[in-house]
C-alpha cells in the first residue's frame, strides 16, 4: 500500500521545509499559459488529482510512484525532471494515510492514521496560549482512541505533507507524481502555473473543512491566494465528468478512456457514496454538453441552482461497522476482550447515521490491534462477498464462513431501504415521477455495491444506469483508479455556472468579520445591514438568508466545535475555555412595533475577535477581501 510514513520528527522536519521555502509567486508566462487548472477529489480513504489544459480543453490524470524507500519521506529522492522515470507501479489513488510514530506509547508506535479527512469537518485548530497543552501544543485535541490524542493540527499538516507530493516548489516530495500523456518537464510548468484548484465538497459540510484543506494546499504551495481554491460538491462534479466522458464533449479524454454515446438530456440522478456520506442529486438537464456551448460568451446552461441534492451520512464506513456488530461481533468467544470491551458500547442502529454512537464505537475499536483487525476483516467480507457467494473468515483463530446473503439481509437491505426513503423524499421535493428519471449516475465505492445495482434497476425502469466499476485487488482496502470526481472538478472551468459562486466570494466566516467591522451601537434592522454591507461592495442580497442567520446569533457552524461533536475531543479540550465564551454571534435581536432589529454585544465582539486573533495567528487566509472568480477567462492575479 502506497501511504506517508510520517514519523514525529519528519512530520515537523517537512512542514518546516514548506514553511522556510519562499512563497509561491506567478511566474511570467504567455496568457496562453494561465490556462491549467487541477481537480483535488480528497476523499476519506485517497487522493485523485486530474489535471486540464484550457486552452486546448485535455484532461491529464495524474499518478503516484512509490520508489522502495517512500515510506522513509528522508531518504525518497525524487526532483520534477525524473518523477515519471520510477520503475514502480503507477497508482492514481494516493491513500490518505500516514503513521504517526512517537514513542509516547505502543499505541503510538502502531498508529496508523487513515481516512482522516471527517475530523477536518469539525473546527479550527489554533496554538492556545492561554488553554496550553505541554505535550501537545494546540488545540483542539482529538481522541483518535482511548490511547492516542492527536490534535487537528496534526491532521491538518498531514494532508498538507501529503500534498506536498504535486508542488513543484517542494521537488523532493517522498511521493513523486505523473500525469498521463505529459512529460515530466511539461508536468512541473503546468502546476507551477496553476490558475486554480478545484476541490471536491461533501454537501452541506461546514467552511471549517473548506479552510483547513486551503490551508493545507496553500502550505504545500499548489497556489499562492486563498481565492485560487474552489470547492464543488461532489454530486455536481460527478455529472460534470459524465459531460466530459461523452461522446459529444469538446473535452478530449486520455489515450485509452473510451467515450460514452449518451445523450445528456432530462431527469438525471447522480449518486455519489464513497466511505463517509451518500449523497443523492437530481438536476433537469437541457442539451449541456461543452461542444454545444463552447463559449465564454456563451456558457453551458447549467448552474448551481439547478442541482437539488440530499445527503445521509451514512456510507462505506458504517457499513463495516453494522458489519461488525451484525456478523462478526455475535462470532466472539464470551471470553474475548473485544467482545468485553464492546459488550459496554451502545450499537448504532443499522443502516442510520447515529452519528455519536459510530464515533464511539470506532474509537473503541481503533484502541486494540485485536479491534483494528476487526475493521480489516469487516472491510474484506464486504469487498469479497461482492464477488463470491460465501467467504471464509478467521476469527478469534477460528474459520467462519459468512454468506452473501447475510450480509445483503442483515446489513445491506437496511442501507437501501433508507436510500429509497431519501431518494422518495427528493422525487417528492422536485415533483419527479421515478419513470421519467432519464438517466442515473453512480460514483464511489459504496454506490458500486450490487444491491445498490439492483435496486435502482427496479425504482427506476427507465432509466440508463451509469456506474462506476473498480478493479478489485485482494491485496488493496481502497479503489486504486482515479476517480469520476476528479475527472469532474477539473472540468468545471468549462461549466463555471455550476459552482456556487456567492459562496466562493463571501463565506460565513468572512461575513462575520464584516458584521464585526464597523457596527454602530444602534440596532439596525435587516435592511440596513444589507444596505451598510453594500455601501462596502458586497453583494449582499446574495448572502440574505446567511447574513440573518448571523444576526440571529448563529455563529458559522465549524468556528468552534459542534455541541454534538464534542465527544470527538478528549475531555481537556471538551473544557477549553475558548469554546465556552464565544458559543453565539455577537448579535441579539430587539422587537420593535415597526418590526425587529439587531444590535452588536461589546463583550462577546471582544471575544469573538481576540479567538479570531488565535485562530489566524499563523493561516495564510485573513478574510480581508472577497474572493475573485478564478474560472473566467478574463480573471488575472
Amino acid at each position: 500500500m502506497l501511504e506517508g510514513t510520517l514519523f514525529d520528527g519528519t512530520l515537523r522536519d517537512l512542514v518546516a521545509d514548506l514553511l522556510q521555502s519562499p512563497p509561491l509567486t506567478e511566474q511570467p508566462a504567455e496568457a496562453s499559459a494561465r490556462e491549467w487548472y487541477l481537480g483535488l477529489d480528497i476523499g476519506t480513504t485517497g487522493i485523485s488529482a486530474v489535471l486540464l489544459n484550457r486552452s486546448i480543453q485535455q484532461l491529464y490524470p495524474i499518478y503516484w510512484q512509490a520508489p522502495s524507500s517512500a515510506i522513509e519521506p528522508e531518504t525518497a529522492q525524487a526532483s520534477a525532471q525524473n518523477r515519471t522515470n520510477q520503475s514502480s507501479e503507477k497508482q492514481f489513488r494516493l491513500p490518505l494515510a500516514v503513521s504517526l510514530m512517537s514513542g509516547q506509547s505502543d499505541e503510538a508506535q502502531d498508529a496508523l492514521i487513515r481516512d482522516f479527512k471527517p475530523y477536518l469537518n469539525l473546527t479550527l485548530p489554533y496554538d492556545a496560549p492561554r488553554f496550553w497543552d505541554a505535550l501537545l501544543g494546540s488545540q483542539p485535541v482529538l481522541s483518535w482512541s482511548d490511547a492516542l490524542p492527536i490534535p487537528l493540527m496534526t491532521l491538518r499538516q498531514s494532508l498538507q505533507a501529503l500534498m506536498a507530493s504535486l508542488a513543484v516548489s517542494f521537488p523532493e516530495a517522498f511521493l513523486p507524481c505523473g500525469a498521463v500523456d505529459l512529460e515530466a518537464a511539461d508536468l512541473a510548468i503546468a502546476l507551477q502555473q496553476l490558475v486554480g484548484v478545484i476541490v471536491s465538497f461533501p454537501t452541506g459540510w461546514s467552511e471549517a473543512y473548506q479552510f483547513n484543506v486551503r490551508e493545507a494546499l496553500l502550505s504545500a504551495k499548489l497556489v499562492g491566494r486563498p481565492e485560487q481554491i474552489l470547492f464543488l460538491e461532489e454530486p455536481i462534479a460527478a455529472m460534470l465528468a459524465a459531460f466530459a466522458g461523452s461522446s459529444q464533449s469538446s473535452l478530449k479524454m486520455p489515450q485509452g478512456q473510451t467515450s460514452q454515446d449518451i445523450d445528456w438530456q432530462g431527469n438525471t440522478l447522480i449518486l455519489s457514496a464513497g466511505a463517509t456520506q451518500t449523497e443523492l442529486a437530481l438536476v433537469q438537464l437541457a442539451n449541456c454538453d461543452s461542444e454545444a456551448q463552447p463559449s465564454e460568451t456563451n456558457p453551458p446552461a447549467i448552474t448551481h441552482a439547478d442541482f437539488h441534492i440530499r445527503t445521509l451520512a451514512y456510507a462505506g464506513t458504517a457499513i463495516d461497522q453494522d458489519i461488525i456488530t451484525q456478523l462478526l461481533y455475535p462470532l466472539l468467544p464470551a471470553t474475548d476482550p473485544v467482545r468485553n470491551d464492546l459488550e459496554q458500547t451502545a450499537f448504532p442502529a443499522v443502516g442510520e447515521p447515529d452519528g455519536q454512537k459510530r464515533e464511539v464505537l470506532q474509537q473503541r475499536l481503533r484502541r486494540t490491534k485485536a479491534g483494528r483487525s476487526l475493521i480489516e476483516t469487516a472491510r474484506a467480507l464486504k469487498l469479497n462477498l461482492q464477488q463470491q457467494n460465501r467467504f471464509v473468515i478467521q476469527i478469534a483463530q477460528q474459520q467462519t464462513t459468512l454468506l452473501r446473503q447475510d450480509l445483503t439481509t442483515k446489513v445491506l437491505l437496511p442501507y437501501v431501504q433508507r436510500l429509497n426513503r431519501e431518494l422518495n423524499a427528493l422525487l417528492n421535493q422536485t415533483q419527479v415521477p421515478a419513470l421519467n428519471v432519464r438517466q442515473v449516475v453512480c460514483t464511489g465505492g459504496t454506490a458500486s455495491l450490487g444491491a445498490i445495482t439492483r435496486w435502482l434497476q427496479q425504482k427506476l425502469p427507465n432509466a440508463l444506469i451509469l456506474q462506476d466499476a473498480y478493479p478489485w485487488v485482494r491485496s488493496l482496502d481502497y479503489i486504486p483508479t482515479c476517480s469520476r470526481i476528479a475527472y469532474g472538478l477539473a472540468a468545471l472551468p468549462l461549466y463555471p455556472f455550476a459552482l456556487d459562486q456567492a459562496k466562493h466570494q463571501y463565506s460565513d466566516f468572512f461575513l462575520l468579520l464584516e458584521l464585526m467591522r464597523g457596527f454602530p451601537d444602534q440596532a439596525m434592522t435587516l435592511d440596513e445591514v444589507l444596505e451598510m454591507l453594500q455601501q462596502r461592495g458586497i453583494d449582499a442580497v446574495s448572502c440574505r438568508s446567511r447574513i440573518l442567520a448571523i444576526l440571529e446569533g448563529q455563529l458559522p457552524p465549524g468556528l468552534i466545535p459542534a455541541e454534538a461533536e464534542r465527544n470527538l475531543l478528549t475531555p481537556q479540550s471538551q473544557q477549553n475555555p475558548e469554546y465556552q465564551a464565544i458559543d453565539h454571534a455577537p448579535f441579539h435581536q430587539e422587537t420593535y412595533p415597526d418590526g425587529k432589529a439587531y444590535r452588536i454585544d461589546r463583550n462577546q465582539l471582544a471575544e469573538l475577535h481576540r479567538y479570531w486573533e488565535l485562530l489566524r495567528s499563523n493561516t495564510y487566509q485573513q478574510l480581508t477581501q472577497p474572493y475573485s472568480i478564478v474560472l473566467t477567462a478574463h480573471y488575472s492575479a
